[in-house]
């Protein structure tokens, strides 16, 4: 599942929202943890993927160069 990444407008926090690419399409209504406020922007950095399994690529990887797919997940 994709996770987008949401600025909240009034005070800066940064939100990870995880929705299918059909609920994205729809639309999403987050607000922020912090504040409270719907005046969130999507920010745009990498994809990230919610798949249910342990990664270690995402606290800076654990894989040697060219060992393949599916190497750093446990």
């Amino acid at each position: 599942m994709p996770v987008y990444e949401f600025i909240c407008q009034d005070c800066g926090t940064v939100s990870e929202v995880r929705a299918t690419v059909e609920q994205y399409s729809v639309g999403l209504a987050p607000t922020c943890g912090s504040c409270g406020s719907n005046r969130l922007a999507r920010t745009f950095t990498s994809i990230g993927l919610a798949t249910g399994r342990a990664s270690q690529a995402r606290g800076g990887g654990g894989c040697a160069p060219g060992a393949g797919p599916g190497c750093c997940y446990g």
